[in-house]
């Protein structure tokens, strides 16, 4: 008994060359954020520091040299503006809403970020939307694309 079997039939559930076939609603993407952060902040000090700096030579020079006495007070600001850059750089999990259309993915997700040796925390949403064709090996997408 001989049975033919056609190419078609082999790709009704899905075809395994197209990217966009393995993406179902719910599917489960890797997302790398690195991304760069400008901070500004003000920083505010509980008390003033002054500091008085005194220079004053050795007294067995002075027959020959003039006496060269120095005061300098330096006092810090009680409050400051500081700026920093730096880069945000994590992954996370998102997941697919929907089938692709037109090629095209929705994702979201969020998580929670424990910084500062866990004292301060801080929730990450993501909502976005990507190619099929700049979803890379193993399901991961690059928060530039």
């Amino acid at each position: 008994m001989v049975m033919a079997l056609s190419a078609q039939s082999l790709w009704e559930d899905h075809n395994p060359y197209n990217p966009a076939s393995i993406l179902r609603d719910g599917t489960i993407l890797k997302l790398i954020v690195d991304e760069p952060v400008s901070v500004e902040y003000e920083y505010e000090n509980n008390k003033d520091e002054s500091i008085t700096v005194k220079l004053v030579p050795d007294q067995t020079i002075t027959d020959f040299l003039p006496p060269a006495d120095v005061n300098r007070s330096i006092t810090n600001k009680t409050t400051d503006k500081v700026k920093a850059t730096g880069r945000v750089q994590f992954r996370m999990a998102v997941s697919v809403n929907g089938n692709p259309e037109n090629n095209t993915v929705t994702f979201s997700g969020s998580k929670l970020l424990a910084v500062e040796a866990g004292r301060s925390r801080q929730q990450i949403q993501v909502t976005g939307r990507i190619h099929v064709e700049d979803i890379q090996a193993g399901r991961m997408i690059q928060s530039e694309d």
